[in-house]
């Protein structure tokens, strides 16, 4: 399980923050790291999907309302 990932709009896509933490000297960490590129990939794209769903989702129920 890993906690408070966040998704992040750049200037041109969409990305996938890992969970960090502020070390004593004010700078961030990250605490999760996938193993190799491959799994980061799978991870980015699975969140991502997940992402986009749910927004979709959110949209039909805000229409709903209406």
């Amino acid at each position: 399980v890993i906690h408070d990932i966040k998704v992040i709009e750049g200037s041109d896509k969409l990305f996938v923050a890992m969970p960090s933490r502020k070390t004593p000297e004010g700078e961030f960490k990250d605490i999760a790291h996938p193993i190799n590129m491959e799994m980061r990939d799978k991870l980015e794209k699975s969140i991502l999907e997940k992402y986009q769903t749910a927004l979709v989702s959110e949209m039909e129920e805000t229409k709903e309302e209406q």
